[in-house]
């Protein structure tokens, strides 16, 4: 029998991103599948609103997925006028790396990154 893995698969990532938000205090909900890149939407009380895109340590350690996945939420922020913070989040043992999503690409908000 092996061990716990030190990553989280795709199944079981966002959901656990979605426990992560609520510990937070936000009401969540899991989007899937969507027409928008999008996994999970957060909000807390009437004035906090979050849109969470979440992606595995080993999709972040390919470049070219990353950047499409940013290109992607960058054009979502672009195009659709939003009151709401979007978000890309990569898991790594322990904790979260959380970005966020302007028209022109990415800033980090926390983890080893920020």
């Amino acid at each position: 029998m092996t061990g716990t893995p030190h990553y989280q698969t795709v199944r079981t990532i966002s959901h656990s991103a979605k426990s992560y938000l609520a510990s937070l205090g936000y009401c969540t909900v899991h989007v899937s599948p969507s027409p928008v890149p999008i996994d999970i939407i957060g909000w807390k009380g009437r004035d906090e609103l979050v849109f969470v895109k979440v992606i595995s340590s080993r999709e972040w350690k390919s470049p070219e997925k990353v950047q499409l996945r940013v290109k992607e939420l960058a054009g979502l922020v672009r195009s659709v006028p939003l009151k709401a913070e979007v978000e890309l989040w990569t898991s790594v043992p322990g904790s979260w790396n959380r970005y966020r999503v302007y028209p022109g690409g990415i800033c980090a908000l926390s983890g080893r990154s920020a």
